[in-house]
């Protein structure tokens, strides 16, 4: 078993492991190893990996990575087509350079191309901060694994629903505790992706601050069982309400991308998935900022969603 290959996703609140299909595996991320994507503390983190590993007989020789950051930029592009990966590499350098001139100097760029019509190739051009690159590079050496991928979450998740057969054009909102990610996707394509740096963490202070709830308490309601500590339906969607404000601005936002940009699309759907997607006060606080349809994707694995994701090969 030793030629396995070990996927991670890395948040500040879960990290997540898949080795197959029959060992993943999810555990609290230890405290300060992580700030917004970049790995600050991986030893704590690989320690915990390998003992995991260890524990459960199992080795891996190669690593793959999904991260999540408000640092990163995902850009759409158009330029002429060209006959090699380089050329096309140097055209989307030179249309970043008019607007962002310096940032390949701080930035990893990657690039996929969605369509070749007539003579221009269009797609989206992808940033990571290189230091959250090289911070996943030394994660990878502490764990003595080759580092052979690191990928976005939005990308991870787009490829993951579309094996689902979600060839639709719909708003996916990865809902977790640190941080919410909404991106805007049409038939395999990422259109747009706006990070939301509070997820329900906004509402767990908000309960222990205002209610004086105990740590245990607030995890209870925030798995949907607030009504024991006699709060309303209403009043706990008051208080996802605030916690997720910004999302109603970012769906708008995209609703009006669709409308001026590709009036021949239809929004299908928003599809909430992830840690606490399956809250249905959330569900019913969405619904009430739009008229798209609002459903939650309720299979298990939807946790899993984007280090799945991370597994398909392209």
């Amino acid at each position: 078993m030793g030629n396995k290959h070990l996927y991670i996703e890395v948040t500040q609140n879960k990290t997540k492991l898949m080795y197959d299909a029959d060992h993943k595996f999810v555990f609290d991320t230890p405290e300060n190893v992580v700030n917004d994507g970049e790995i600050v503390e991986s030893q704590k983190l690989s320690t915990r990996i390998r003992s995991l590993l260890s524990d459960n007989k199992l080795k891996a020789k190669r690593c793959s990575f999904c991260l999540s950051s408000s640092q990163t930029i995902i850009r759409q592009f158009i330029v002429p087509k060209l006959k090699s990966e380089s050329e096309i590499r140097g055209a989307i350098e030179i249309k970043l350079y008019e607007t962002l001139p310096d940032i390949l100097k701080t930035h990893f760029m990657s690039f996929k191309i969605y369509e070749e019509i007539d003579e221009q190739i269009s797609g989206i051009v992808v940033l990571v901060p290189r230091d959250i690159i090289n911070s996943y590079m030394v994660l990878a050496g502490e764990l003595k694994m080759i580092p052979e991928t690191v990928d976005i979450s939005a990308n991870c998740a787009v490829k993951y629903f579309t094996r689902q057969k979600y060839n639709k054009h719909y708003i996916l909102v990865d809902v977790n505790y640190n941080y919410i990610n909404v991106m805007l996707t049409s038939k395999k394509k990422i259109l747009l992706s706006k990070y939301v740096i509070n997820g329900m963490n906004f509402v767990d202070y908000t309960l222990q601050k205002q209610l004086a709830l105990a740590e245990e308490e607030v995890s209870a309601c925030l798995q949907g069982d607030y009504k024991r500590f006699e709060i309303s339906e209403d009043e706990f969607k008051g208080y996802i309400n605030q916690g997720v404000m910004e999302l109603e601005d970012i769906i708008n936002q995209f609703v009006d991308f669709m409308q001026y940009n590709r009036k021949d699309l239809i929004l299908d759907e928003i599809l909430l998935y992830g840690e606490y997607a399956h809250l249905k006060p959330l569900c019913d606080v969405i619904k009430g900022m739009t008229n798209i349809p609002v459903n939650t994707y309720m299979k298990e694995e939807g946790t899993f969603a984007n280090i799945i994701g991370c597994t398909i090969r392209e």
